[in-house]
């Protein structure tokens, strides 16, 4: 399966230059789930030292119906949007293993 968006952010930074946050999810060939991140610009340079970092998560086949209720149920109870930390820490919470990591 082809990659799918599920958020994207573009907006100027402090700086007065274009910045982006990008989010896409994809199907693996055994199931699983696999989550990557794009930051460019903005505060990202601040942040990690380069203008572009990316992250990336995976969640086995087995855990994903798991991984579903919790994000629903803690999307309709939370009073703001759910952060790429936030999936990470309520993932951990619910005792779904995630593999992860980063690039910059």
């Amino acid at each position: 399966m082809s990659e799918v968006p599920i958020f994207r952010q573009e907006w100027t930074g402090a700086d007065g230059l274009p910045a982006l946050t990008d989010i896409r999810a994809s199907l693996l060939e055994d199931g699983g789930l696999y989550l990557e991140r794009q930051d460019i610009g903005g505060s990202t340079g601040e942040s990690w030292g380069d203008a572009d970092a990316e992250f990336w998560m995976t969640l086995a086949p087995a855990d994903l119906r798991r991984a579903l209720i919790a994000v629903l149920r803690d999307g309709f109870s939370r009073p703001g949007p759910l952060t790429w930390t936030g999936l990470a820490a309520l993932l951990a919470a619910e005792g779904i293993d995630t593999k992860q990591g980063s690039w910059t």
